[in-house]
């Protein structure tokens, strides 16, 4: 009799906690103290809750316990039966708003500093192109660089200029990863703070282009993500495609200071045939690029796999590992890539020692530089090569996929994309 003597307030807005870190927010047709009304559909979702929040005039209640049941004057509606207490006050003190403003201006700040160190690190690097790419060219449109035997010493330079590259790119990459993260973390803190402070404005929520209420026509509202897959595809795929200039710029500089005159030299017909020959030698420098890059790549995907996933109740959220996640396989990936490792430093051992027994006698001529061993070193230098990058591929997609499994998406994202086989994607 008291439940039902109650008195009951309507679209009244509720938060549960979900297990995955998330949190889902729904809009009761009406609710009391200890009872509360919603649409069918969300059945599902508010049992899977282990816990939840709500207001009611204008105080805070936590649930403690819950039971589910059917409405049975209502077919389509669901009655959520709990035990709530107040929390704390829902008005904020002066101290308190003093508090979330300075820790809205340093969200927004940490945030433009971001962006601003993100497009340095864009206009660095490709001013840093620039110059390697003028310096490459040099010894090829300047003829006195053959007369004056300059050739050699432009080489050294080059080299310690790609590396330099190299290195900067390597860093600017991993960092552009951990600036990615942080900036969706100081989001989700704004869109939070914003939550506190004007969660419950009428006025706020009707206008605003980022309402922290579900509108009266609409249900349910979930968190954004801030990063799109097809963003993220791009970054990694871009800088797979970028610093593979890296091992073209070294063996360049490589063939420079090892033949200076045939390779500055424009009547010189073997340049083309030395500069590949000196790649197949030094085959060592795309193994590691190959090693680095998607070790970088893979870097990236995990921050942004860590940033979809940000929540209150999960605001520092770790990577998973193998081990986190049973990850199907994980002895054959092992397997396979110390093989591929021993492969790839076997063929490029080979691929040195042959280098190096071919400039004792050098001689300008095709015949003498690609003969039917070159050929197979070649192909199996390629085959190796391609695999690994299959390989390494193939693994970091079948550990993401596992991952998403085990930790999908705390928002609604998840359910709008599913995977092939139905189940949430992330």
């Amino acid at each position: 009799m008291e439940k039902r003597l109650s008195p009951r307030q309507s679209n009244v807005l509720f938060e549960f906690f979900c297990e995955d870190g998330g949190a889902l927010r729904l809009t009761a047709d009406d609710a009391s103290a200890q009872a509360a009304r919603f649409p069918s559909e969300h059945a599902a979702g508010i049992r899977a809750a282990h816990g939840g929040s709500f207001v009611l005039d204008g105080v805070l209640m936590d649930i403690k316990k819950k039971r589910v049941g059917d409405d049975p004057s209502r077919t389509r509606s669901v009655i959520l039966r709990y035990e709530a207490a107040p929390s704390f006050s829902f008005a904020l003190t002066e101290h308190e708003q003093l508090f979330l403003s300075l820790e809205m201006s340093h969200m927004w700040d940490r945030y433009k500093q971001l962006q601003e160190k993100n497009k340095y690190i864009t206009n660095t690097v490709f001013r840093l192109y620039m110059v390697l790419f003028i310096f490459a060219a040099a010894p090829f449109t300047l003829q006195r660089f053959t007369s004056t035997g300059i050739s050699r010493v432009w080489g050294f330079g080059g080299v310690w200029l790609a590396l330099a590259v190299w290195f900067f790119c390597d860093r600017s990459f991993r960092a552009y990863g951990t600036h990615w993260f942080e900036k969706t973390f100081c989001l989700r803190q704004i869109d939070q703070i914003r939550k506190i402070t004007v969660g419950l404005s009428e006025r706020y929520n009707h206008y605003s282009l980022f309402p922290t209420a579900p509108a009266r026509g609409r249900k349910e509202v979930r968190e954004h993500t801030h990063i799109s897959r097809s963003q993220v595809k791009f970054t990694v795929y871009f800088y797979k495609f970028v610093s593979l200039f890296q091992p073209f710029y070294l063996t360049l500089f490589a063939s420079l200071i090892l033949f200076p005159d045939e390779m500055s030299d424009p009547n010189s017909t073997v340049t083309r045939t030395l500069f590949l020959r000196v790649m197949l030698g030094f085959s060592f420098i795309f193994f590691a690029w190959l090693m680095l890059s998607m070790d970088r790549c893979f870097g990236i995907l995990k921050n942004t796999f860590r940033a979809r996933r940000i929540s209150k109740h999960r605001p520092q959220m770790k990577f998973p590992r193998e081990t986190d996640i049973n990850l199907p396989g994980a002895g054959f990936f092992r397997t396979s890539r110390d093989l591929l490792r021993v492969f790839a430093i076997v063929v490029s051992v080979c691929n040195l020692i042959r280098f190096f027994y071919l400039m004792q006698n050098v001689q300008p001529s095709f015949g003498y530089w690609w003969t039917t061993l070159d050929w197979h070193l070649l192909s199996a230098t390629v085959f190796i090569f391609v695999s690994t990058y299959a390989h390494d591929e193939a693994y970091v997609r079948s550990f993401l996929k596992a991952a998403k499994r085990k930790f999908p998406l705390p928002d609604d994202e998840a359910v709008q994309n599913p995977l092939p086989d139905g189940s949430p994607n992330g």
